[in-house]
């Protein structure tokens, strides 16, 4: 099978010199040259719908927007990269690779719809994703290719920040609370808010325009067609994919495979094909059984993968395309346990506007968690049966009718195992964790282990107050951070204000003590490497010395403390993480030697180098030490403050042999 590269391209494009040598740019000034109407019509005629999960006609969404254009206030654009759902990498992957055709799209959508400026809604914890649009964003306006504002606002991990009008709340300094009225009927209120401002307290827009605006959004995939379309037609776009869904959809794999993988696949690829491609297939000598769309649709039996992936492909299945993540099984898991991780996340992940949502939801997590376990009652399937009914009475999102379709659906396939957990004729099934992915790493997908200790009411850890996160938030100013796009320097430091209770007030004392050497460390490294990428060919031997220096001391310091905690926590049900530290201590080793076998390095070593290092200290920031402090209580943490301390004491040349090797000093 071929994988396509029109919005996933197959290498990253170091800076927009690169993308514009490339054609880059070329579709911004097509559409500087054309009619608002004449670029909705183009969108519309090329049959694009959204990628983000709902595949809603990109066109119409955009006419409805420009039809509803306020008096006064300004329409805005916002690019949803909020990614959460379960199974889903695509459009981090997409960012990683060329940032610069996302905001090419997102800014000839401002120019279809008279927006004078586009937002970024992003999670505060994809740090390499931000650090690309930060770059691309200050390239765009250094060259001036644009006279509309772009800005990037950090937002939660929460999974309800990915639904739109959710989103919109979290710009405007809320929790990600979702509202009755769609973006495009109420859009900003005031972009610049922090906090307070109900969000009942609003005159909607309508056709013809009023006082307030609405807003466009569209994810990162949809935005990254929009690029190709303008410059190149609808018919172009139509190229590949089938009449009723055109063009190409980026697809990630993971679960019992034998790898991890985010490809572009062109619409209308039977769903085996994209396994095979991506996964490589089950593990050796297994079954795939069963896959879900991550946690939105019904569950897609073995037998239904030849199915096209399409809009209508899937629904003629009874189920959906979703956001194009794909968790696999094989006949070693059970499904019952699957179901249950399903229905956790999701009550979990309720707000709780909606009674029945979070109520009826937590009901359906555990009541499958009794049959998982082994010790359910002859009452509980028939109380399920019920709750499935009415959890999404009167819901104002999706998320409620995700435990009727996929949670339901899962229940119904794995009909044997129930069979067997309710006659004790097989043993507890272990908990199956259904939660977004922190990364792909090395071929392997890992999830956020941080929603295991994620409690109802949103905080971690601890008990749960009993109280639903709308009821304890309300409006209350959700921790948001606005980057100033022309800021330069390191982008290093964890950031464990995200590593305690909701509303706690931030991280503690021990926390910083142990994280903070860790990430100076960080920042010794990427000044080495600025010194090594800024030097002659006569210095960067002395250069490449340095920093072989300062990687020595961070092996050394991780190699002793951090990397041997993880494998500590790791027997706590963090399986992953210990494979991960083994991996990039292993990388890091060949990185020293690579320096020292070299005496001098070329630019495309350096590159190579540069990303190498960069994905230590990513791995380091988005999942050592935030995991390492929401597991270990401030005791522990203050015991690893004490080691970090005491290895960084002893002196950077010490040289380090834990079971990862040994670290030259």
């Amino acid at each position: 099978m071929t994988l396509v590269h029109r919005v996933l391209d197959a290498q990253p494009v170091a800076d927009l010199a690169a993308y514009v040598e490339a054609g880059g740019g070329q579709a911004l000034a097509v559409a500087a040259e054309a009619e608002p109407d004449d670029l909705i019509g183009m969108i519309a005629d090329a049959g694009l719908r959204g990628r983000g999960g709902a595949g809603f006609p990109t066109g119409i969404k955009w006419r409805t927007v420009a039809d509803s254009r306020a008096i006064i206030e300004p329409t805005a654009v916002v690019v949803n990269a909020a990614e959460g759902e379960p199974g889903t990498f695509k459009d981090r992957a997409i960012i990683r690779r060329n940032p610069y055709r996302v905001l090419e799209g997102a800014l000839i959508a401002a120019r279809a719809v008279g927006a004078p400026e586009v937002i970024v809604a992003i999670k505060a914890s994809f740090r390499p994703e931000i650090r690309r649009l930060r770059a691309a964003i200050a390239e765009f306006e250094a060259e001036g290719l644009h006279d509309i504002e772009m800005r990037i606002v950090e937002g939660p991990s929460d999974y309800l920040f990915g639904e739109e009008s959710a989103l919109l709340e979290v710009v405007e300094g809320r929790y990600p609370f979702p509202r009755v009225t769609p973006p495009y009927r109420r859009g900003l209120d005031d972009p610049n808010a922090s906090s307070g401002n109900s969000s009942a307290w609003v005159e909607m827009a309508s056709e013809g325009g009023t006082r307030e605006a609405p807003a466009l959004i569209d994810n990162v995939e949809t935005m990254a067609n929009v690029p190709g379309i303008v410059l190149n037609g609808p018919d172009w776009f139509r190229e590949v994919g089938t009449s009723e869904s055109p063009g190409t959809i980026v697809c990630t794999i993971t679960g019992d495979t034998e790898r991890h993988a985010v490809g572009e696949f062109s619409m209308g690829t039977p769903l085996w094909e994209v396994i095979d491609a991506l996964g490589g297939g089950p593990l050796p000598g297994r079954t795939l059984v069963a896959a879900i769309s991550g946690t939105a649709n019904s569950v897609l039996e073995a037998a239904q993968f030849d199915t096209p992936l399409s809009y209508e492909g899937l629904t003629s299945i009874g189920s959906g395309l979703g956001t194009g993540g794909f968790i696999v099984f094989d006949e070693h898991t059970d499904l019952v346990a699957v179901a249950q991780g399903v229905a956790r996340f999701l009550s979990v992940e309720s707000c709780g506007q909606c009674t029945p949502c979070k109520s009826d939801g937590l009901a359906i997590a555990d009541l499958i968690d009794t049959v998982r376990t082994s010790t359910a009652t002859p009452e509980a399937l028939p109380e399920l049966e019920r709750r499935f009914a009415r959890v999404d009475d009167g819901a104002r999102c999706a998320l409620a009718s995700q435990q009727s379709s996929a949670v339901a659906s899962l229940i119904e396939l794995g009909q044997e195992s129930v069979e067997q957990h309710l006659t004790r004729s097989v043993d507890d099934a272990g908990p199956y964790l259904i939660a977004p992915i922190v990364d792909l790493i090395h071929g392997r997908a890992v999830v956020d282990i941080g929603q295991i200790d994620k409690l109802p009411d949103w905080s971690s850890g601890g008990a749960d107050s009993g109280t639903v996160p709308a009821e304890l938030y309300g409006d209350a100013a959700v921790a948001v951070r606005v980057r100033a796009t022309r800021t330069h320097g390191a982008d290093v430091g964890v950031d464990v204000s995200t590593v305690g209770e909701a509303g706690d007030g931030g991280p503690s004392a021990a926390a910083r003590r142990f994280t903070d050497p860790v990430v100076a460390a960080h920042e010794a490294l990427l000044d080495g490497l600025r010194l090594l990428r800024s030097a002659t060919a006569a210095d960067r031997g002395a250069a490449a010395e340095s920093l072989r220096y300062e990687l020595g001391h961070y092996v050394n310091l991780v190699g002793t403390v951090v990397y041997p905690e993880l494998d500590r926590v790791a027997q706590g049900g963090a399986d992953d993480l210990a494979w991960i530290a083994e991996r990039n201590a292993e990388s890091a080793l060949g990185i020293l030697e690579r320096l020292l076998s070299s005496d001098a390095l070329d630019s495309d070593a350096v590159r190579a180098l540069t990303g190498d290092l960069r994905a230590l200290i990513d791995s380091d920031d988005t999942i050592a030490l935030p995991v390492l402090c929401r597991r270990l209580d401030d005791h522990d943490l203050d015991r690893l403050a004490d080691a970090v301390h005491e290895v960084t004491a002893s002196g950077r040349e010490s040289t380090a042999r834990s079971r990862f090797g040994s670290a030259p000093g």
